[in-house]
């Protein structure tokens, strides 16, 4: 369970409240802050069930083969050739230079 003082607007509410993993107090709220930490000392918040939510957010918006499932699949689906010392060279589909970090790579070598 997590308990998050944030922008409501931020990433970190829309996660926790999409996820139902936890609180979501306004940050700089320190009164609201001590309140739910008191709540859920007192047993006030089902914090087994916020546990559950958000470890299933996790594992079906964050799991690796969620996260890398169309990499993977796009660097299978690639052309593979020789590289240097005889190691396979996958060229990394056009499409995924422009993705994040794959913007400068080039190749993938193992």
């Amino acid at each position: 369970m997590v308990v998050a003082a944030c922008h409501p607007d931020s990433e970190t509410a829309r996660v926790l409240s999409t996820s139902g993993g936890g609180l979501v107090i306004p940050a700089g709220d320190d009164e609201a802050l001590a309140s739910a930490i008191l709540a859920i000392r007192r047993g006030e918040v089902d914090v087994d069930t916020c546990r559950r939510r958000g470890r299933a957010y996790a594992l079906n918006h964050h799991d690796r083969r969620v996260v890398y499932g169309r990499l993977t699949e796009e660097i299978n689906g690639a052309k593979s050739v020789q590289g240097g010392l005889g190691r396979p060279v996958v060229k990394v589909p056009a499409g995924l230079r422009r993705c994040g970090e794959w913007n400068v790579l080039q190749e993938i070598r193992w």
